[in-house]
């Protein structure tokens, strides 16, 4: 009988493990307003419209207690390849791809598009160039361009801007901890909630 019920406990844990793997990571960015929530990072991500204009060195003066921009920090190439992933986006981003068509669109309609047409070019942080410039990534899914139609372009180190220098279309990444618990702890949480249940209902 105990050999039964541990099976059974087992199989209930491996179905949690698959429903975890199986939920869809580019529904977990959830549009807040003047920013978007990743639940599976725990991270929010501050609209890049507002830092468009912006210098790196004034954005970062910001940062601090008292500023525009407390308790932000500036995300590196990595954490904002890691979000683009979680938007459904799959690594190389070296420039337009077939299989991230769409990600753009849906990525910057909850992040922010820094111009007119559904493009966004993103200063990033921790990351300087050999001449002591910033990183700029460019997310497009440019209407005018008739490749965009079947692919999406992604490129997190395109060019690059002084640390001083600003831009009407440049905005900054930056990002902070949430408190919002991300879906694989809510889904574990929910399965060891579930045989705790069925743990009380077996001895009654």
């Amino acid at each position: 009988m105990a050999i039964m019920h541990s099976m059974k406990f087992f199989k209930i844990m491996m179905m949690m493990i698959t429903l975890a793997l199986s939920i869809n990571v580019s529904a977990s960015l959830i549009d807040k307003g003047t920013y978007t929530s990743d639940t599976v990072s725990g991270l929010d991500w501050l609209d890049l419209t507002a830092t468009t204009g912006l210098s790196y060195n004034y954005v970062s003066s910001q940062l601090g207690s008292g500023g525009l921009f407390d308790g932000w920090s500036y995300a590196g190439v990595m954490r904002i390849e890691t979000l683009i992933q979680h938007a459904g986006g799959t690594s190389p981003f070296t420039g337009w791809t077939t299989i991230n068509n769409g990600v753009v669109s849906s990525l910057l309609n909850t992040w922010g598009q820094t111009q007119t047409f559904l493009e966004s070019r993103i200063i990033t942080g921790g990351v300087y160039t050999v001449n002591g410039n910033i990183f700029v990534s460019i997310l497009s899914d440019d209407p005018n361009q008739s490749i965009s139609t079947t692919s999406d372009f992604i490129s997190l180190t395109e060019t690059t801007i002084a640390p001083g220098g600003s831009n009407s279309v440049y905005g900054s990444a930056l990002y902070r901890a949430t408190s919002i618990v991300p879906i694989p702890a809510a889904v574990w949480l929910f399965g060891s909630g579930l045989i705790g249940l069925m743990g009380v209902a077996r001895r009654k």
